[in-house]
């Protein structure tokens, strides 16, 4: 894979982790990516496990009507990273921030495609809701956070219970939206980070 087609596979997921599943057609065709492209693509992310055919679709289309979507472990790994930054954070095309933060400093994310690395000295819940907080997470969010991330610790990174995952992707959507004020990408590398440092992992 070159780096344009880890850009152009990263609309996809994009398209599909914001919007829900879609008929083929209508994804490539609303990314202006050309049919041919689009089902190598479509093959790189089915080869990875992480886009599936759900149906076959209404007929609405000339032609690729059937409905694709993510599956499951699509949804897990890019609410965590972009399929563009698979290579050591390389983002393909696009100006990069790498912020490395270590201790009590401050979180910063300006810019576009930013990535934060970040991690703690000292591994409570002030700590975790200052970080928080200075990422502009809202206090009612960090509560809700707050209620279940103790109630079944991870035994390795990434592996959370299903209401922290809950809690993740309603950030995530949060950041996909707009009412979180932060990129997808970094929101998901900056949740991922904070909380393997929480849990010590």
């Amino acid at each position: 894979m070159n780096s344009n087609d880890k850009e152009e596979l990263d609309k996809i997921l994009r398209l599909l982790f914001n919007e829900g599943q879609q008929a083929w057609y209508k994804v490539y065709t609303s990314l202006a990516i050309n049919k041919g492209k689009a089902d190598h693509l479509y093959k790189i992310g089915k080869a990875h496990g992480y886009i599936t055919t759900r149906h076959k679709g209404l007929g609405e289309f000339p032609n690729d009507n059937q409905y694709v979507d993510l599956t499951d472990p699509g949804i897990k790994f890019f609410s965590m990273s972009n399929f563009s930054e698979l290579d050591d954070h390389t983002t393909f095309g696009k100006s990069s921030t790498i912020i490395n933060n270590t201790g009590d400093g401050a979180i910063i994310n300006t810019g576009h495609s930013n990535t934060i690395k970040s991690s703690f000295i000292k591994w409570d819940r002030d700590n975790l809701r200052q970080e928080l907080l200075k990422a502009k997470v809202t206090e009612l969010d960090i509560d809700e956070l707050f209620e279940v991330i103790d109630q079944e610790p991870p035994a390795t990174k990434g592996n959370y219970s299903s209401k922290v995952n809950s809690w993740i992707i309603k950030m995530l959507n949060k950041a996909a939206d707009g009412t979180w004020q932060i990129g997808v990408g970094a929101a998901g590398g900056f949740l991922a980070t904070i909380l393997a440092n929480y849990y010590g992992l």
